[in-house]
């Protein structure tokens, strides 16, 4: 059976503009720090960490891009496989929730989960090898297309954290395809939610061909990130990981 051709949002619709004035009634809006008083380029990658739950939904209701976010694809599967999902590995091992609101949270997200990933613009990611070149493939024409691309790359397989302990390699793969693709050397802009003060950081942007030239190995470009990110907290500015997932 063939695979269905996943679509890319350029705009969003009336549904998801009346979805997203309507959850402005009831999430504060986010101060957003900027490197300078430049705008933010038409295409770029942006890495953040996820800041539990808050992080990719407050990124798409406030950063001033347009956009489409990666995440799991089970979230834009079928009812069992959204709920599998988000009660084993979302709220059970990256938020560390009890068994009784995982269970709670679980069944009532499920049901309009679907509709509300696909409103805000999230892209599937796969992890076999034919999913991940479907994954870069429509990553790849979002920014053909001057859609930026939103990664939460961070290691949390001990739960989110509010200094990341590393990073995952896909933006830099990305990034590498887009340049062998275009010869241009996308900026990767890091980003820090912290949605206890409403505040989202964004870093000045690093170069991926511009950095191999200074580092061998892919593992400290991570590692370079992972920094970058945890420096934007005023909690987290003198971070100093070394761990780093490739």
């Amino acid at each position: 059976m063939s695979q269905k051709k996943f679509k890319i949002k350029t705009s969003d619709n009336l549904f998801d503009k009346f979805l997203f004035n309507l959850l402005k009634l009831f999430k504060a809006k986010h101060n957003i720090i900027l490197p300078s008083e430049k705008a933010l380029p038409r295409r770029a990658i942006y890495v953040s960490n996820h800041s539990g739950a808050e992080g990719p939904l407050s990124i798409r209701m406030y950063l001033p891009v347009r956009m489409m976010i990666w995440g799991a694809h089970q979230m834009l599967g079928n009812y069992k496989e959204r709920t599998n999902y988000l009660y084993h590995v979302f709220y059970r091992q990256k938020l560390r929730f009890d068994k009784v609101r995982s269970f709670i949270l679980t069944y009532l997200f499920g049901i309009i989960s679907k509709i509300a990933y696909s409103a805000g613009g999230v892209l599937p990611v796969h992890f076999d090898t034919a999913g991940l070149r479907r994954t870069m493939q429509y990553s790849l024409e979002c920014l053909h297309k001057d859609i930026s691309i939103v990664i939460f790359p961070e290691d949390a397989s001990e739960g989110y954290q509010s200094r990341l302990v590393g990073v995952k390699r896909g933006f830099l793969v990305l990034s590498k395809l887009f340049f062998k693709q275009t010869g241009e050397d996308l900026p990767i802009y890091p980003v820090y939610c912290r949605a206890d003060v409403h505040t989202m950081y964004v870093g000045e942007p690093m170069y991926y061909q511009e950095l191999k030239k200074k580092y061998r190995e892919d593992s400290a470009i991570l590692n370079l990130f992972t920094n970058a990110i945890n420096n934007l907290n005023p909690d987290n500015c003198k971070a100093d990981v070394s761990k780093s997932v490739s």
